[in-house]
């Protein structure tokens, strides 16, 4: 594998972890503004939104999804690079 593929790699990696940390960051934090300011209904539909959207980033994280794409990216960078 050569360094350019390696730190590319690495760099995406690193992207994707912090999105995550950003995104539950987020969460977190509309959780405490929704609690703080909404009551009732409007509470249940909040959470119900905020636990779809963290299951669906931990179902991407459990499955190798990310592994996935990030080997489609990898393969298509080869691609390009030996195509010269």
């Amino acid at each position: 594998m050569s360094d350019v593929i390696l730190r590319k790699s690495v760099q995406t990696r690193l992207a994707y972890q912090a999105f995550t940390a950003a995104l539950v960051g987020y969460l977190h934090t509309v959780a405490q503004r929704v609690t703080r300011e909404e009551s009732g209904q409007d509470i249940v539909e909040y959470l119900g939104m905020i636990i779809f959207v963290a299951a669906a980033v931990a179902a991407i994280g459990v499955s190798g999804l990310g592994t996935t794409i990030g080997n489609f990216i990898k393969t298509k960078i080869d691609s390009v690079m030996n195509s010269k």
